[in-house]
């Protein structure tokens, strides 16, 4: 694979991981889901079933980057206040 490829692919991994974001905040915003975190695995599943394996584990680990930093809390911090949390996802 050259590096073109590689780059959309990480595009890809990045707009996948961005779009189920905004989906999983908008869901938020309006009620508490306990597992709205599945909505990554979807996006990460038709992406690897698009794309391949590479940037679904790329996107996969941009999603769980992703969630901790905006959804669980405290937000904006890469640490979990609940030990729960460390098992959620």
């Amino acid at each position: 694979m050259n590096w073109r490829g590689m780059a959309v692919d990480g595009l890809y991994a990045t707009g996948v991981v961005a779009l189920m974001s905004v989906i999983v905040g908008v869901i938020e915003s309006v009620n508490h889901v306990s597992n709205i975190s599945n909505l990554y695995v979807i996006g990460v599943a038709i992406l690897a079933s698009r794309r391949g394996p590479y940037p679904a584990v790329f996107a996969s680990v941009l999603a769980f980057l992703a969630y901790d930093w905006l959804f669980v809390p405290p937000v904006h911090e890469f640490t979990a206040a609940d030990p729960s949390e460390y098992v959620a996802w």
